[in-house]
């Protein structure tokens, strides 16, 4: 376990204040936390300080008109070999399957974080560089070279002038139109316009090298590099759409299934992939909806839950909102029969519980995706469900699996986790997979990290259609209640109090022995995720029990 003071101080709190996934007032970008906040802070004083030192330097030298004219040359080139550095270095952290995600473990929300301050990095450096030798020399090297060093002698090529000129200017763009009132808005035009301007950018800049040295210092060398992990980044998503999906030319596999939940707001993908793959909680992947967009767009989304093929459909107990317990502060959690915070999700009585009579039969391999409309993509695809024929769907293609591994989470006796409005998505995967593994001694064997014994749920959703909608997606009601899980709804369409989350993670931490630890896991909008966060670094953990924290974000 890490140091008490360095999670509390260092990892898991905002950089300042509460803000974290909340997006800064006017749309101006968000706030890393503390963590990363203090990487990039080291990383831009580094390459502020390689600014200016170590420069070479010649007794009698003759190729500059002074050793100020040495020095500005100097470090005019210092500012552009960085500049390319960090440029090759913002590639290899902008794609999905960037290895240094790997090697970390960072999610994709950090990584892109840091290709931002990459790329911020290395356009500051460019223009620097280029304005420092627009306002001090001309492309033949006037008031900084000596007749004899002068670039007309020694091979260079004067188009290099203009290609610098045309990478500055495209780099430059790149850089305003990723700022975030540009950025969140517009994403899938930005997204776009970034990729097509940085290839063009890219090109451009190896021609005012190549014309500039002609290879003799082997600076495109940096260039090679970002153009092999961006090639490489491609190749292996071409490969895991080639690999997942190669059924349906085959017919293999059976469509995607797309369907729109009644009386919610939620879409429903059931996707069955080529090639199945051990899924873990925490997984997501990119979906491509053709003949929606274009057929290289894609979007992320949370894996619900799966199917491993294996399984057999069975008769499964039906549940009930409870507008009475959902009313009042005490109620009867489910599965311990002691008092709680606002359940709202019970097993009927047996005089109640009503039993869907399934046929048993074997399936292929699944995921389902539960999706909220809200603009773009989503929303045309809703109202091409809404207006299509029973039992259509677009043709969708899978990419993936990416995100991090959750073993972490459940390294912890007790799982209490967050979710807010369709952020139950993020969390129902962590739900499934602690009770297949909590009921399968192969299973708990296979994970040598999982000591959890408890997990509990507070799902705050606005309507109550959206909480019938996704309780077909919840383990069995008598599984739940022997495997210590506590599933508390509150639905706000039907009470006004406020959920402490405070409150909830401090009883959870009491309740706790010595030497054990507590996991808190969120998935919900930015607001209630930065509460909860802050709520886990103001609660003090005690003696001889640690808390951990992990959040599922898309803030890109």
């Amino acid at each position: 376990m890490k140091p008490l003071l360095v999670e509390k101080y260092l990892l898991l709190p905002a950089f300042i204040g509460k803000r974290h996934l909340r997006i800064l007032p006017w749309n101006l970008g968000y706030v890393p936390q503390r963590s990363t906040s203090l990487m990039i802070t080291i990383f831009v004083a580094v390459n502020v300080v390689f600014n200016f030192f170590n420069f070479p330097s010649f007794a009698n030298d003759t190729w500059y008109v002074s050793s100020s004219a040495l020095y500005t040359s100097n470090l005019a080139n210092r500012l552009s070999v960085l500049a390319i550095a960090n440029l090759a270095l913002a590639i290899m952290l902008s794609g999905r399957n960037s290895i240094i995600m790997y090697i970390t473990g960072c999610s994709r929300t950090t990584i892109l974080a840091y290709h931002r301050w990459a790329g911020r990095v290395a356009v500051i450096k460019g223009v620097a560089h280029a304005a420092i030798y627009l306002s001090t020399t001309d492309k033949y090297g006037v008031n900084i070279f000596t007749p004899v060093g002068a670039l007309h002698y020694i091979g260079c090529e004067g188009s290099y002038w203009n290609f610098g000129i045309a990478t500055l200017g495209i780099f430059a763009a790149i850089a305003l139109l990723s700022l975030a009132p540009i950025r969140v808005p517009w994403y899938e035009a930005f997204l776009i316009i970034h990729v097509a301007l940085a290839v063009v950018g890219l090109v451009t800049l190896y021609y005012h090298l190549s014309f500039r040295f002609h290879g003799q210092y082997g600076y495109e060398v940096w260039l090679y590099v970002a153009f092999a992990f961006w090639g490489f980044d491609r190749l292996v998503r071409l490969i895991r759409i080639a690999v997942l999906n190669y059924g349906l030319m085959t017919r293999g596999t059976p469509p995607a299934k797309l369907e729109l939940l009644p009386g919610s707001n939620f879409i429903k993908v059931t996707v069955y992939p080529s090639t199945p793959w051990a899924v873990q909680p925490g997984h997501y992947c990119f979906l491509y909806f053709s003949n929606i967009t274009w057929f290289w767009e894609s979007h992320p989304f949370s894996i619900a839950t799966w199917d491993n093929g294996a399984k057999q459909s069975v008769a499964a107990p039906s549940y009930t909102t409870s507008r009475e317990c959902a009313s009042t502060l005490d109620k009867v959690e489910l599965g311990t029969g002691g008092p709680g915070m606002g359940s709202a999700l019970n097993p009927l009585d047996p005089s109640e519980k009503s039993v869907a009579l399934v046929q048993s039969q074997s399936l292929p391999p699944s995921i389902t995706f539960i999706i909220r409309p809200c603009s773009g993509i989503t929303k045309r695809l809703q109202a091409r469900l809404m207006a299509a024929a029973p039992g259509w769907s677009p043709p969708v293609l899978i990419e993936g699996p990416y995100g991090r591994s959750a073993s972490s989470v459940f390294a912890a006796e007790t799982v209490l986790a967050f979710a807010g409005g369709v952020g139950i998505t993020g969390i129902l995967g962590y739900l499934n997979d602690y009770t297949s593994k909590a009921t399968s001694k192969t299973l708990r064997n296979a994970d040598k990290s999982f000591r959890a014994r408890r997990f509990t749920l507070h799902w705050l959703v606005q309507f109550k259609a959206d909480v019938e909608a996704i309780k077909p997606l919840l383990p069995d009601a008598n599984t739940l209640t022997d495997l210590d899980v506590h599933v508390h709804i509150f639905c706000r369409e039907e009470r006004s109090d406020r959920l402490q989350f405070g409150d909830e993670i401090r009883r959870e931490r009491d309740a706790l022995g010595q030497n054990m630890s507590l996991s808190v896991l969120t998935c919900a909008p930015p607001t209630m995720s930065d509460e909860i966060r802050a709520s886990a670094v103001e609660t003090d953990s005690r003696q001889g029990a640690t808390l951990m924290f992990m959040e599922e974000a898309f803030a890109w």
